[in-house]
């Protein structure tokens, strides 16, 4: 649903958000935690709920009848939706796929043969070449250089950052409910070390996705330390 963008989603965003922070374990359906974690994600991910679904988040966040549990959920949701929107899962693949390429590099210059006619790294060896077997020398009586070929760089494709214009959204707001939470077990809720650790990890990530081309990094990074 929330991939297809029908236009009912943005009144639609609120009440599914609802209804899956608040779902119970499901018996029988496997990795039941997964699936809602990534359904909720996917509601702050489409355009047509991404801020519905934020503001209700980021107000049940700091709401007196939710379990601590949940509130970690809010936070893990944010900051899977910011890594998505910015791309920052995609830029793995270059980086193994170099990775990939240097120890085919190594293993290849590992299996080099030796001097005395044996491969490195092998226990294999091969015939040594007779005494009398002329030098391979060129015209000038040099013998002639082996030419290695130089790995080029592999270039990095730009992403589009869909988050730089989303950060005020997610961080300012959160910070805010954080520090201002309902009565009752949310203020105790708010002051627990778990939920501010995560809170910070949680506030890491967003600057991180947000980057440099967002123009409300530097004051969310700011509330981001005072909240530290």
């Amino acid at each position: 649903l929330a991939l297809a963008g029908p236009k009912e989603l943005v009144q639609l965003a609120e009440p599914l958000c609802r209804q899956l922070l608040r779902l119970n374990n499901v018996p029988g359906l496997e990795d039941f935690a997964r699936l809602r974690r990534g359904a909720l994600t996917s509601l702050l991910v489409a355009d047509g709920s991404r801020r519905a679904a934020a503001r209700y988040l980021i107000s049940e966040f700091g709401a007196e009848d939710l379990t601590l549990a949940n509130r970690l959920l809010i936070l893990d949701v944010l900051a899977d939706a910011a890594r998505e929107l910015s791309n920052r899962s995609s830029v793995v693949a270059p980086a193994a796929a170099e990775a990939a390429a240097t120890a085919a590099t190594t293993a290849s210059a590992a299996c080099r043969v030796s001097p005395g006619g044996s491969l490195a790294g092998s226990t294999s060896t091969v015939a040594a070449p007779s005494a009398e077997a002329p030098p391979n020398l060129t015209d000038s009586g040099e013998r002639p250089r082996t030419r290695r070929f130089a790995s080029v760089p592999r270039e990095k494709l730009a992403q589009l950052n869909r988050f730089a214009g989303e950060l005020r959204n997610f961080l300012l707001p959160l910070i805010v409910r954080w520090r201002k939470p309902d009565s009752g077990a949310a203020e105790w809720a708010a002051a627990d070390p778990s939920l501010i650790g995560a809170l910070l990890q949680c506030s890491g990530t967003l600057l991180e996705c947000g980057g440099h081309a967002s123009p409300d990094r530097d004051t969310a990074a700011e509330a981001a330390v005072r909240a530290a």
